[in-house]
C-alpha cells in the first residue's frame, strides 16, 4: 500500500500546489477521489457483500452523483474553491 498511498498523496499535493499558482488566474484546480461507482465497466461483475462491507454506505457510487459533482465543481458556486480533492467514494478510505 505504500506505492498507492505514496501516489494518492502525490496528486493532492499537486492540486494544491497548481491551486496556489492559479489562485489570482479565476481558474479553480480541484480533483475528485473516487471509490467504486457503478458504471458498464464494473457492471459485469456485481461487488460482492466483502466488497460493500468495506463502503461504510454499503453501495456503490451511481454516475449521476458523479457527475453532479463535477458540475458542482464547474459552477459558479464553486468558484471560491480551489485546491481541494473532492472524496467521492462513500467514505471509505483506503490510505
Amino acid at each position: 500500500m505504500t506505492g498507492y498511498s505514496a501516489s494518492k498523496a502525490g496528486i493532492t499535493g499537486l492540486v494544491k500546489a497548481l491551486a496556489k499558482e492559479y489562485a489570482t488566474t479565476g481558474v479553480t484546480i480541484n480533483a475528485i477521489a473516487p471509490g467504486k461507482i457503478d458504471t458498464p465497466l464494473i457492471s459485469g461483475k456485481p461487488p460482492t457483500d466483502e466488497d460493500l462491507q468495506r463502503i461504510p454506505m454499503r453501495r456503490l457510487g451511481t454516475a449521476e452523483e458523479a457527475a453532479a459533482l463535477i458540475e458542482y465543481i464547474a459552477s459558479p458556486e464553486a468558484s471560491y474553491t480551489t485546491g481541494f480533492v473532492f472524496d467521492l467514494s462513500g467514505g471509505r478510505a483506503v490510505y
